[in-house]
């Protein structure tokens, strides 16, 4: 009966056939004995065309085209190849995964990515960020040092280094590759093992132990391909042979390559006297290996070839020592290879490429009588005990087994977070979901992976494709069918979704978007899918709440609401919105608080009053907050007002500067994390919107201890209590009032930390984190009704 292993899709350019050389046969040599009903490979079609895959592998290959737009072998390729290379990437990113059905079906348990190129680099993380699986990343040379490929939604470099970051295990060929890898792209592997080229020796014999006196013709053997991080070593050796066999010394060199290896140097080969030995078949390899006196290796002292000699232990280093014959690495000292050979003392190494110093070391190999004793037999030994097929592939086994294991003994809840307006649209909304994924992907408790409407994917970060409500199409198609552009974005969201809701089988759909929520469960019922919908009620909207499992409400008014309109307690949490803030604050001195603000082009010579939020009038009403500043005294306080600007704002712009003047206020739109620095500036803080769900500003600005100005109203004596100044927004001058009281009232250091304090044992996401997960959990036990969280409002409430 065949062993029962974890079912591994492997996703590499390499087709696994008998007759490949370097990465494919390591591989071939790696699963020789993995059962073939638990292996399934994914290669580039091209690749699969010109190098069929060989039995037993054959039985589960599928392929994805790599090349939508066919590479140019003529003059042309020259300069259009890298653009038709970036085209084909972002079609590969863009365009769905080819054989879904096929691979789904399969339902790999691990997913094994080796790539050569970009193309596996990309596919592989496709997989990854689509199956949610295990996945381990083998790299057998450091072809990513120098490869700075970009397209439009990523680059290698990036895709690079989200794979070894999320990557359950590293594979690699040699440690000086694990090592520099990691100190690269600063990531410590979860685990790694070290796998080199693996050996059947069921039919090999040990090397004679018997001492014998060489005669005839002494020859060295290189067998394998010569790309250009090989030739310069390997011509340094043939020259220096050559200039031996001139002195009469009767020694040659072979070479057993691929003619397209030996005709673009055949002059030099010709004129070094260098033998064409033609490629040896694999299975044949062996014996013609032990003609010869001396096994050649070669590795680059060029430059421009240092991140592979460095990193890679050749395929052909353990296939030399299976032969019983002597090893000769050529190379510079920090060569893999000959760090190899020295660590294992199972071979000679020659670090120079001067052909003087390349004779002298040869002439004394020449001289020796205990190669065999000293150099070819411990080799054999060390291959048996350390890389032989047997001993690396039970390694390996065990290895993949134990990533599958960690990983079914895992029983956290599986948690989806979306938002279609995250990394792109600047409102509470989505900085409280980057947040809250973040803070909740912390707890092992839960498996959290946010969707969100654009940016860079990461592990469990996925950006999904989406029509966007600012874009003309969005717009049009939303006139088409009577909708508007933002229900376009969330419907065609949602479209991208539909893939990761059928194959990861979420517990729990964390959403803050009712249109989202809407769809959710129209696909929950056709499908009959389990998921558990949660939704987050900070626009507020008003119930009913049918369709949900579960709503969180962020306010006890918004609590109550709900109750009068019979929507049972057992169906509500109770749990305002989480903020990331420092326990203890943390204050600028008077000459920090000046050279930022002289950084951030403000005046450091006059109080500053901040506002942010859209720039708009219907909602944030930031016009009211410029009228109710014009209407003061001078000296007034300098007015910035910070947000996202839309159909109203030039207007707004337009009465900023007919009342204040252009050197009196300013309004800008920033990144989320640059609005730290104005908090951290300002002098006071308003927020002039007349209704709010649970207004996140208001939170940020008490946690810089800032003395916050709003419409008084029952969200703002929630949040702000006693600290607050609260007035009626919809009168004139009610504003202006407040404004006055707080710049002639002394705002004294602990003013600022009773605002500060009572925000972060509210609100902080360090109190509020065992909340959200109980939440997550009354969720997905919507059958335990007793357990309400509606109790929590007695703490949350002043």
């Amino acid at each position: 009966m065949s062993e029962v292993l974890p079912r591994i899709l492997l996703v590499t350019e390499a087709t696994l056939s008998q007759e490949g050389k370097g990465v494919n046969r390591t591989l071939v040599n790696l699963f020789d004995n993995y059962p073939a009903e638990s292996l399934m490979l994914f290669c580039p079609e091209h690749e699969l065309q010109s190098n069929p895959t060989s039995s037993p592998f054959d039985r589960q290959v599928f392929s994805f085209s790599g090349h939508r737009l066919p590479i140019l072998h003529n003059r042309l390729g020259k300069f259009l190849n890298p653009s038709i290379a970036r085209i084909n990437l972002q079609l590969l990113d863009w365009l769905p995964i080819s054989n879904l059905k096929k691979l789904e079906d399969f339902d790999p348990e691990i997913i094994l990515i080796c790539p050569v190129t970009s193309l596996c680099l990309l596919m592989g993380y496709k997989l990854t960020q689509y199956f949610q699986r295990p996945s381990l990343i083998y790299f057998m040379d450091d072809w990513i040092a120098i490869d700075n490929s970009r397209w439009l939604s990523s680059s290698v470099q990036k895709t690079a280094t989200q794979l070894l970051k999320q990557a359950n295990g590293w594979l690699m060929i040699s440690e000086q590759l694990q090592n520099e890898l990691s100190k690269r792209y600063q990531i410590k592997p979860q685990s790694s093992l070290i796998v080199h080229n693996p050996v059947d020796l069921s039919d090999k014999q040990p090397p004679d132990t018997i001492s014998t006196t060489h005669e005839g013709t002494f020859k060295i053997v290189y067998a394998g391909s010569i790309w250009s991080m090989h030739y310069d070593a390997l011509a340094a050796i043939a020259e220096a042979i050559y200039q031996l066999r001139c002195d009469g010394k009767n020694i040659e060199l072979i070479l057993h390559t691929d003619r397209c290896f030996w005709n673009p140097y055949r002059e030099k080969w010709q004129q070094w006297q260098v033998t064409f030995g033609d490629i040896i078949p694999y299975h044949e390899l062996n014996c013609y290996l032990q003609r010869a006196d001396l096994l050649l290796v070669a590795s680059s002292f060029l430059p421009e070839y240092a991140h592979m000699t460095r990193s890679s232990v050749q395929t052909k280093l353990t296939d030399y020592m299976a032969a019983g014959i002597p090893i000769l690495a050529c190379g510079p000292a920090y060569s893999a290879c000959n760090q190899f050979l020295k660590k294992w003392k199972c071979g000679l190494v020659c670090e120079t490429t001067q052909s003087d110093e390349i004779k002298n070391f040869l002439l004394a190999v020449l001289d020796r009588q205990d190669l065999q004793q000293k150099i070819a037999i411990p080799a054999f030994e060390v291959l048996k005990n350390n890389f032989e097929i047997e001993v690396v592939n039970k390694g390996l086994k065990t290895f993949i087994r134990n990533i599958a294991a960690r990983t079914t003994e895992d029983n956290s809840l599986k948690v989806f977070i979306i938002c279609s307006g995250l990394g792109r649209v600047k409102r509470g909304f989505e900085s409280f979901t980057q947040e809250c994924f973040a803070i909740l992907s912390k707890d092992p408790e839960l498996d959290v992976t946010l969707f969100k409407g654009s940016g860079t994917s990461q592990a469990k970060e996925i950006s999904l494709w989406n029509l966007p409500r600012n874009t003309w199409a969005s717009r049009q198609i939303g006139k088409l069918i009577s909708r508007d552009s933002y229900h376009i974005e969330q419907s065609s969201f949602f479209l991208s979704l539909i893939p990761y809701l059928i194959r990861q089988q979420p517990d729990v759909i964390y959403f803050s978007d009712a249109n989202l929520g809407n769809l959710l469960w129209h696909w929950r019922r056709l499908t009959k899918q389990k998921y558990k919908l949660l939704f987050s009620n900070g626009g507020p909207i008003t119930p009913p709440f049918s369709r949900w499992d579960r709503v969180q409400q962020v306010a006890p008014i918004h609590l109550q609401v709900a109750l009068n309109a019979d929507t049972p307690a057992e169906k509500q949490s109770l749990v305002p919105y989480g903020i990331q803030m420092n326990s203890e604050l943390q204050t600028l001195t008077f000459s920090e608080r000046n050279s930022l603000r002289y950084k951030l082009g403000l005046p450091d010579n006059c109080p500053l009053l901040l506002s942010v939020g859209a720039i708009n009038k219907t909602h944030k009403r930031m016009d009211y907050v410029i009228r109710e500043v014009a209407s003061l005294p001078e000296p007034r306080p300098y007015l910035l007002l910070l947000g996202q600007q839309d159909s109203e704002s030039p207007a707004i712009i337009q009465l900023g500067q007919e009342l204040l003047g252009c050197n009196n206020f300013q309004i800008l739109t920033v990144a989320h994390h640059e609005i730290a620095d104005y908090y951290k500036i300002a002098d006071a803080f308003v927020l002039a919107s007349l209704g709010e769900g649970l207004p996140r500003v208001l939170l940020e600005a008490c946690s810089y201890g800032l003395p916050c100005l709003a419409h008084d109203y029952e969200i703002t004596r929630y949040v702000l209590g006693q600290e607050g100044y609260l007035a009626n927004f919809e009168l004139a001058g009610s504003l202006a009032s407040l404004i006055s009281k707080v710049f002639t009232k002394e705002q004294n250091e602990s003013n600022r930390q009773l605002i500060h304090r009572s925000a972060y044992e509210r609100f902080s996401w360090e109190k509020l984190r065992p909340n959200y997960v109980e939440m997550i959990r009354h969720c997905v036990e919507s059958a335990d009704t007793a357990r309400a969280i509606v109790n929590a409002s007695l703490s949350l409430k002043n």
